[in-house]
């Protein structure tokens, strides 16, 4: 097959013994929604081995979902036959190489989609759950500059943590 852009059969991929990738069982539920929601959006990257199998470098999670959803077919790019460590690379540059959110425009626009979807429906396909979603919208509600006011003590702010569940940093310290 030629190195680019194709349709693999299911059966003919096999997934990277290699992959250094965590499971996460709500993610891949999650994955498995967005998927149903929209089909495979997101090609995998596959290597050809001599076995006529193609290994996935980059995707071995989208194609446990695939396989779980009965897809035949995959949408993939085609590395060609390459070494082990040039895989590995470039699973660890395609997996690695993202770039940070900027929360108070993420947060904008969840609102925005919130006027046409329900934060129920967000939370099956985005790893978002409801909680953080709502908690949106009383951020909207809160003066946050006074929040930060000197006269707060350590308690009350802390009080007042809202977590990013994607990085984990805390969304009222990026108006500080």
């Amino acid at each position: 097959m030629n190195k680019g852009f194709c349709e693999i059969p299911i059966d003919k991929l096999v997934k990277a013994h290699w992959n250094y990738k965590e499971n996460n069982q709500e993610l891949a539920e999650k994955l498995a929604n967005n998927i149903k929601r929209n089909g495979q959006i997101e090609n995998i990257i596959v290597r050809e081995l001599e076995t006529g199998f193609y290994e996935v470098v980059n995707g071995n999670h989208r194609l446990d979902v695939l396989k779980s959803l009965g897809f035949e077919f995959i949408h993939s790019f085609n590395l060609g036959k390459i070494s082990d460590a040039s895989a590995q690379r470039i699973a660890i540059e395609t997996n690695e190489t993202k770039f940070p959110s900027n929360v108070s425009k993420l947060e904008n626009i969840l609102l925005e989609i919130s006027n046409e979807f329900d934060f129920s429906d967000i939370s099956l396909t985005m790893p978002f759950n409801e909680e953080y979603l709502s908690g949106i919208i009383d951020k909207e509600d809160i003066d946050i500059d006074s929040f930060f006011s000197e006269e707060k003590t350590d308690t009350e702010q802390k009080d007042k943590e809202l977590l990013c569940p994607h990085c984990g940093k805390n969304i009222y310290e990026e108006t500080s």
